[in-house]
């Protein structure tokens, strides 16, 4: 917005720039990781695989430990480009690579990892040689449950029923005041509650046993 202003062109940021952006990132993260890892006994790392919108490959890795003073940290470490299947002797085999290459982690550090439940995970995890115990993401599994639920007909009939209520009482004023008078007759309590979205203030309104 001032002609004045000398704005680099965009070979510059991807070739200088932004390259010596990362080197010097990446010395103070190794430094920090030298002092602290040389006095730790443990640490944990989670690791997944991820697609970029252009359908590029990669494989993370996060680090966390508890350092000698008693202060959690936790590190993104490595984040690759992972080219062909994603076989589990692939994954072990990056996933160990990815972990030798932590600064100051020595291969008596016990080392534990979390993962998400994919068979190929599972077995890269026992196959990989850095590893010490492997854990299961608690959260994927309440996930991967959750979806299969709502593929039951027992379940997903009472939500699409829900779903048609609430959406019907969001558009009729007579409906919500059809199904309060309903709650009230079985005892039951009509609650308004309000929402905040997009700067609108907002109602929706729950049935309370």
């Amino acid at each position: 917005m001032n002609p004045k202003a000398l704005v680099k062109s965009e070979t510059t940021f991807s070739k200088r720039v932004c390259p010596l952006l990362y080197k010097n990132v990446r010395e103070g993260v190794n430094k920090i990781l030298t002092d602290d890892l040389s006095s730790v006994c443990g640490a944990h790392c989670t690791t997944d695989h991820w697609t970029s919108r252009s359908n590029d490959a990669y494989q993370a890795l996060t680090l966390q430990y508890v350092t000698a003073s008693w202060e959690f940290k936790k590190w993104t470490v490595e984040c690759r480009s992972t080219e062909g299947r994603h076989t589990a002797e692939l994954v072990a085999a990056m996933t160990d690579q990815m972990i030798r290459n932590v600064p100051g982690l020595k291969p008596s550090t016990f080392t534990t990892i979390t993962t998400d439940s994919a068979s190929n995970m599972r077995k890269a995890m026992k196959d990989a040689l850095t590893i010490d115990s492997h854990l299961r993401c608690i959260d994927h599994i309440i996930n991967v449950c959750v979806n299969k639920a709502l593929e039951e007909e027992l379940v997903s009939q009472p939500v699409r029923k829900c779903k048609d209520l609430a959406s019907a009482t969001h558009r009729s004023t007579l409906k919500t005041d059809k199904l309060r008078d309903i709650a009230r007759e079985n005892g039951g309590k009509f609650v308004k509650i309000r929402n905040y979205s997009s700067n609108f203030r907002k109602y929706s309104y729950q049935l309370v046993a």
